[in-house]
């Protein structure tokens, strides 16, 4: 697999290592991992990132703003959550929404969609 820069953005550090694990095993082998909104803002408008896998909550904080820099780059990026894809921000658009308990095989397929998107 060509490398790819991936973003992994997870406040819960057991999930975030599970994200990056299953990415690596898939074949990207550039992951990297930041747990809070002001780590992720920074990352994102600092540098050069193909694709991102966000949290909707991070520590208690919607994925709203970082979503929007997303956009703002855009950076394509996939959601994982426990919440009800009606109840995220608007500002995720279209983005994948993958459902916690992670499947890796659905994050790692969704993950490979928007980025094949991006070259389209």
């Amino acid at each position: 697999m060509k490398r790819k820069r991936i973003l992994v953005i997870e406040d819960e550090f057991v999930i975030a290592v599970e994200i990056a694990s299953a990415l690596e095993d898939a074949g990207f082998s550039d992951v990297d991992q930041v747990h809070t909104e002001p780590e992720a803002l920074d990352r994102i408008t600092t540098e050069q990132w193909d694709g991102v896998v966000a949290d909707a909550n991070l520590n208690g904080r919607s994925i709203e703003r970082v979503a929007a820099a997303l956009r703002e780059r855009s950076i394509p990026f996939i959601i994982v959550t426990g919440y009800a894809r009606n109840t995220l921000p608007a500002s995720i658009g279209d983005a994948p929404v993958i459902e916690k308990p992670l499947n890796s095989p659905n994050l790692v397929d969704a993950l490979n969609r928007v980025l094949q998107a991006r070259k389209s």
